[in-house]
Formats: C-alpha cells, structure tokens, sequence
C-alpha cells in the first residue's frame, strides 16, 4: 500500500510559519521511506497528518487509492512506534503487545499466538513476563515496534525510534528493522535526520527544509546528485570550495579546477560541494603546480579508514577520506605535501539558494 501526501499545509496557532507548507511526495509500496531533516523542519508533523493524529489544514492523505484525510486515527490501520517506546509501565511485555489486539477484543487463544511471534520475530523470546523498566532501551524499543505490528497494520510510522539509544544499539536496531521489515513488507515512514540511517535503511528518501520538501528520490540519487546547496551539504558530509567558470571550468579557491556545468556562464560564481572520500591524493613532484599542493596537517585513523585534514594552497582546509592501504600507499606523514586532484564535485552557481 502507497502513502501519498498531497499538498499538506499544517500552522499551528503559537507559530508564525506553517509547520508544514504545500508538501507533497508519495512512499512507495511495501518499501520504507525516510524523511530527513534538520529538527523543525516538519518531519513529524508530516507523520502525525498521516496518522491521523493531527488534521491539515489544507491538502489530503491518500493510502493507495483512498483518501483517509477525514477517516478517524483508529479506523486507519497505522502502527505508530514513538521516539519514547510509549509503552505501559504497569503491563507486562505481553500485555504491551497485545494492547490493540485486545482493544479490538480479539480471541484470547490468537492474541497469546500473535504475541509469540511478534516476541520471537524482535527477537525476544522469553521476556513476556518482564515489566518495560526491567528492560534495557533497545528492548524496549523492540517491544514498541512489535506493539505497533500486533495489528497487522497497513502503514508503519517510525518518530526517531532510535533517537534515545547510543550508537552501537542504533546500529544494531537498523539491521533488526531491516530484517524485520524484509519479512512483514509493510509500507514504512521513518522520520529521521540521521543521514546514515535514512540512505542505510530507506529505498527512498523525502529530504525537508523549513516545513517543505526539497527533494526525494532514492539514496543514490539523493547523494549522487543533489537538487540544491542545502542537500549537498546536509545529506553527506563535503567540503565547501568557492571559485569561478572560466573557459568551461570552474576554478575553486583558486588551488583546484572541475569542469563547470554546461548552464554556468563564463566569469559565473559558483559553490562546490567535495564530499572527502571523492577526492584523490598523490606525492608532490617537482613539476606540479604550487597551487594544485596541500599541506598535510593531520592524520586520523578511524577503524579501515583514515581521515586526512589537508591545508589547500590558499590557506583553506579540505577534509580527505582514504583506505589504509591507499594511506600506506601514499607514504605521507604529517607536513608533507601532496597533490590534490578531485574525483566528483556537486557544482552550483553561487547566487543559488542554500
């Protein structure tokens, strides 16, 4: 089942801007898309319209072919899992579980059976009997996820589910929703602004700004090749170089040069976006130009990878990611001097709206 929101408008009395302005994009079906964003910028706004725990005040919510904008929260089939597990200090874990299916007086006999398997599809078997605060954050955010699945839902919203854990359980929580997901295939809108969660879990993705969409479409395509400044900038991270087209290229910073986009104009002021693993280092030689070296000023390993802060020709800093053996390779130790050449940059006239 798709999701597609159309033209949603929601302001809210204290606040003098939308919360959510003129957004539209559809969650393709039996995928999981992510919104992205910086906080405030409407990402859960958007997934309360959608649940029907808020009502827009302009535009319309469609499941497929059915416009539920009207349709009360309880009648739309949606499991909701919160950044907070939200889940009932004084019931057991089973009891959590079984909270809607109860609701909907469901047989005692095939609330206890769904129950076992959403128990052992969380992987948590054996802790029916266990109380929410006798279970570590990642459980219980497991049990919350397997709450909100017990109705066999048709539509899965996540609020930051993994917000309030550290980074090792987030991690391991991502390949459990993964899993989870590739065996239910439930449609699924995760609201993030973890940019690594959203291109690692989702097969699409709405990047938002200021309570509007600035561009969706798959990871690849959002990383690859970003519609704005701001979407370079904030999904991956990248090195801001500025500079001038000149003869068909652009001439960044003045220390390095990319061929410039065939829309830019000569003598055009333009921004490059470097992420640091598209950038290629080599020993200086004799014979190349001063303004194409680096300073290396430090080097950090981090696990397979290395982390190379550089000082460009004309005084800025440029961020570089290598493999060890391409460190190894390069044989530099802190203050030698490299040559810089750039694999990709994602170009934009600089008058472009960041």
């Amino acid at each position: 089942m798709s999701v597609r929101a159309q033209n949603l408008t929601k302001r809210f009395p204290a606040a003098q801007t939308p919360a959510v302005a003129d957004v539209s994009f559809c969650a393709p079906p039996g995928a999981i898309t992510s919104l992205l964003g910086p906080s405030g910028s409407g990402k859960s706004t958007i997934l309360r319209l959608i649940a029907g725990l808020d009502d827009p005040d302009s535009g319309s919510v469609h499941f497929s072919d059915d416009d539920v904008t009207a349709v009360p929260a309880r009648e739309r089939g949606v499991g909701f899992v919160f950044q907070n597990y939200a889940l009932f200090r004084h019931m057991t874990v089973a009891k959590n579980i079984a909270f809607g299916l109860d609701v909907r007086r469901t047989p005692r006999r095939e609330v206890r059976q769904r129950v076992d398997e959403l128990l052992a599809l969380v992987q948590l078997e054996g802790l029916a009997e266990r109380y929410p605060d006798q279970l570590s954050g990642g459980q219980r955010q497991r049990i919350a996820l397997a709450r909100a699945l017990a109705i066999r839902p048709k539509i899965l919203l996540l609020d930051e589910p993994f917000g309030a854990l550290d980074a090792r359980v987030r991690v391991e929580l991502r390949e459990g929703l993964r899993r989870i997901h590739e065996q239910t295939h439930v449609t699924t809108l995760l609201v993030t602004h973890d940019q690594d969660e959203a291109l690692e879990l989702s097969e699409h993705v709405v990047v938002m700004r200021d309570g509007r969409v600035v561009q969706s479409g798959t990871p690849q395509e959002i990383y690859d090749r970003p519609a704005i400044p701001f979407v370079a900038e904030f999904v991956g991270r990248a090195n801001l170089l500025s500079g001038q087209v000149r003869n068909g290229r652009a001439s960044l910073s003045p220390t390095l040069s990319v061929e410039a986009p065939r829309s830019a104009r000569d003598g055009a002021e333009v921004n490059a976006f470097v992420r640091p693993h598209e950038v290629k280092l080599r020993k200086a030689c004799d014979d190349d130009d001063s303004v194409s070296l680096a300073r290396v000023e430090r080097l950090v390993h981090i696990g397979a990878r290395v982390k190379v802060a550089l000082t460009l020709a004309d005084g800025g800093p440029m961020t570089v990611e290598l493999s060890r053996a391409e460190v190894d390779a390069l044989a530099c130790v802190e203050g030698d001097r490299v040559a810089v050449d750039l694999r990709d940059a994602k170009l934009f006239v600089a008058d472009y709206s960041i």
